[in-house]
């Protein structure tokens, strides 16, 4: 593990964790997506993510991915700014409650940050309070509401947050 955050070390989402990142998105992506499992497993194989996990000691306490992109073009006042979005994030449920999402997201931003991000945007469903308290605690603003965004037809809130 690199980097400490409130007694929480992160680092890579490696081989040997895939297994466990694909058990806990079954667990905490089920009710919004048919097959959570693997569409983790191949959002891991992508190039270019920031995949990190969470642990304290040996237990591993979550996940979270980011992509980023350069715009490829001038937006305001920046010539090729660099955006991020965050494409999952996940604590395992025995570590809910105790700052865990709030330490990932942290890291999330962080790592978004260092790869030159100015924004960082996500998607999250309109039933998932607990996602969104986490979100609005840390910035995140709503900007549009995406109907039947996910595979249970439920409507998702598009969220942002300058970094």
């Amino acid at each position: 593990m690199r980097q400490q955050i409130g007694g929480v070390a992160f680092g890579p989402l490696t081989f040997n964790d895939e297994s466990f990142a694909i058990a806990l998105a079954r667990n905490a992506f089920a009710a919004w997506s048919r097959d959570p499992g693997r569409t983790i497993a191949a959002m891991l194989r992508q190039r270019g993510l920031i995949a990190e996990i969470a642990k304290t000691g040996d237990e591993r306490l979550g996940f979270f991915v980011v992509s980023t992109r350069r715009l490829g073009r001038p937006f305001g006042p920046l010539e090729d700014p660099v955006t991020a979005h965050l494409d999952a994030i996940a604590v395992v449920p025995r570590a809910m409650g105790r700052g865990v999402g709030a330490t990932l997201l942290e890291r999330a931003e962080e790592r978004a940050r260092a790869q030159g991000a100015v924004v960082m945007s996500l998607t999250t469903a309109i039933g998932n309070k607990r996602a969104q308290r986490l979100f609005a605690r840390r910035g995140f603003l709503r900007t549009i509401k995406s109907p039947s965004a996910y595979a249970n037809d439920e409507d998702a809130y598009e969220l942002f947050k300058p970094l």
